[in-house]
């Protein structure tokens, strides 16, 4: 029986020779659309999609063929993978690919918002050379909590190694994984010691929003806030009333709720105004799993997976 498999997205060659090798045939279309995966998708037994690509309840449904979703990444929050589960139809993804990534990232962000980096490239460049304005935070000595502990949880605790902190981590579906990067702690532990917190989650029902105002007021100090999970699990709004309050002292995010800004409401749009143009912000576009080296690491790894269940 042929097996037909659509690629939806940029991906390494490796994904697509390996693939034929196995014996599928490729329709690799890194440039298709919504529509045209809504019209074909009957047509495959499996699929490679990123983000762009969104399967819903009734995608999988008209699937007759379909046997497994391959996501080159990390999350399946575009994918209902209830629907797909009830058909029997494998999810994959590949969060080792972008992990070591994501965590170079998060330390990169951490030490630019305590060492006030982005703002005093700003004033010199604007010919003002300013010193005692821009005295720093130290990272040596300070407790970082680690809110997550899957795969860029543990890649952020090896790259803190060096810099003597206190890494702290809780894991609602983990417990006693103390490792040689980080200690597991209960959540009221994370809330107590914590000075900074980096968030590690995925976007399911039970995270979305998880990030509310009673969960920042919960922590003891004031703290600096990373987030390069997914935005929906901390609102715009109540980043925005955490750093107005001072509750987070500096927030650096790689994510936000609604990233398409084409999209946003006109009361949205201020919204969103206030939070990037608030002073104590970095942001950068949903680039922290984006490094040189990571397309090939997901391709080799979504290969492994796929190649590994030989049922499909």
């Amino acid at each position: 029986m042929q097996r037909d498999v659509l690629i939806t997205d940029l991906v390494d060659d490796l994904l697509i020779d390996g693939l034929a090798k196995a014996g599928y045939n490729v329709v690799y279309n890194k440039d298709i659309a919504q529509p045209e995966v809504d019209a074909t998708i009957q047509n495959y037994t499996g699929i490679v999609v990123t983000t762009k690509i969104g399967l819903t309840a009734g995608n999988i449904r008209d699937a007759v063929k379909l046997k497994w979703i391959a996501r080159a990444g990390s999350g399946m929050d575009h994918v209902d993978v209830n629907a797909a589960a009830q058909k029997g139809i494998a999810c994959i993804c590949s969060p080792e690919g972008n992990a070591g990534s994501v965590g170079e990232h998060c330390v990169a962000m951490l030490l630019s918002i305590l060492r006030r980096v982005p703002e005093a490239n700003a004033a010199t460049r604007a010919f003002t050379w300013q010193t005692d304005e821009y005295r720093v935070t130290e990272l040596e000595g300070m407790t970082i909590g680690i809110l997550g502990y899957g795969h860029t949880g543990p890649a952020f605790a090896r790259r803190l190694q060096g810099f003597g902190v206190d890494a702290i981590a809780y894991d609602k579906y983990k417990t006693g994984f103390n490792d040689a990067f980080a200690k597991s702690v209960t959540l009221n532990e994370l809330f107590e010691r914590s000075d900074a917190l980096s968030v590690h989650l995925p976007l399911t029902t039970e995270t979305r929003r998880m990030i509310d105002t009673d969960f920042i007021n919960r922590f003891k100090k004031d703290i600096y806030f990373v987030n390069t999970s997914r935005g929906n699990i901390a609102a715009v709004g109540v980043l925005l009333d955490a750093l107005n309050a001072g509750k987070i002292k500096r927030a650096a995010v790689d994510v936000l709720d609604n990233e398409n800004f084409e999209t946003l409401s006109d009361d949205d749009k201020r919204l969103y105004a206030s939070l990037l143009n608030h002073p104590h912000l970095l942001i950068t576009p949903h680039v922290a799993g984006k490094s040189s080296s990571t397309r090939r690491r997901h391709a080799s790894v979504l290969l492994a997976k796929i190649l590994d269940r030989p049922e499909l």
